[in-house]
């Protein structure tokens, strides 16, 4: 890149990142690289090396795409794209943008399934992160996989997600939580809605463009989380485990629910910033 255009390029992503302030939208600067990548198809460490031509080329869809994360439209919607273990999985408003923590929930699952033939539940899928993730970090074991979600828009993403990745030992399952679940299992892991309803005046705007059934389970946070406990366990093999990803405080109430729906252990796990943001139920 010469001079000329290292100043072009300076200039546009100043003039951006200035207009994303004026919204107060966190880390302007890396949102406008990135959407500024995802135009141009080429990784941020790439972007210097980008002519002043191929810019001008992408420059009002990129400044379309600018205008829209104004709106506190996610980034992720906006390339519809995400990654997640290292991976970009296709994303949209049809279902959750996967958060870091989940990416935590897969290495736990995955330090219970070394083993072949191992038969996993991908309950509450949305995209189908979990679920594909495990099938393709345990290829070697030959799993089976169930991704199951209440939303048929949810299913189509992760079936598409599956086809992306060339992902076969999967099916897929319109299930209100184990209402059509059939078989046992050696691990189900849930990612299942547990914000409380009196939060969404605390949550940033960003979170309202995600469907709302991926969120929000009743006054306390853990309606969802309660139904999927008390039911489980009979969809369990006899050393199976069931592994929650819940929120902030929860990890009391959450072990008492699984107590109620006869798991005779469970126990709380910390998340990188030492949440107790997993319970395993076994």
């Amino acid at each position: 890149m010469t001079l000329s255009s290292l100043s072009f390029l300076d200039k546009i992503l100043r003039k951006a990142e200035k207009y994303l302030r004026k919204y107060e939208i966190p880390n302007p600067r890396r949102d406008v690289e990135i959407l500024l990548c995802h135009f141009l198809k080429c990784p941020l460490n790439r972007l210097l090396s980008i002519s002043e031509n191929e810019i001008k080329n992408v420059f009002s869809l990129w400044w379309e795409a600018i205008e829209k994360r104004g709106e506190r439209i996610p980034v992720q919607y906006l390339c519809g794209k995400t990654q997640f273990h290292g991976r970009d999985f296709l994303c949209d408003e049809r279902a959750l943008i996967p958060r870091p923590e989940t990416e935590e929930l897969v290495i736990i699952a995955e330090s219970f399934l070394k083993f072949p033939r191992c038969d996993i539940l991908d309950l509450g899928c949305g995209s189908g992160v979990i679920g594909i993730t495990l099938a393709l970090n345990l290829a070697e074991f030959s799993p089976q996989v169930c991704c199951a979600d209440i939303s048929r828009d949810a299913l189509a993403l992760s079936q598409k997600n599956a086809k992306k990745m060339n992902v076969s030992q999967l099916y897929f399952l319109e299930s209100n939580l184990f209402e059509k679940i059939e078989g046992k299992f050696d691990v189900i892991c849930a990612n299942l809605p547990y914000v409380e309803s009196s939060e969404k005046k605390k949550l940033q705007a960003e979170i309202f463009y995600e469907p709302e059934i991926a969120l929000f389970a009743g006054e306390d946070g853990l309606s969802m989380i309660k139904s999927c406990l008390l039911k489980a366990k009979k969809f369990l093999k006899k050393e199976g485990k069931l592994i929650l990803e819940i929120g902030h405080l929860q990890a009391k109430r959450v072990i008492e629910f699984a107590k109620q729906g006869g798991f005779s252990h469970s126990y709380s796990c910390q998340d990188l910033n030492g949440i107790h943001r997993f319970i395993i139920a076994e």
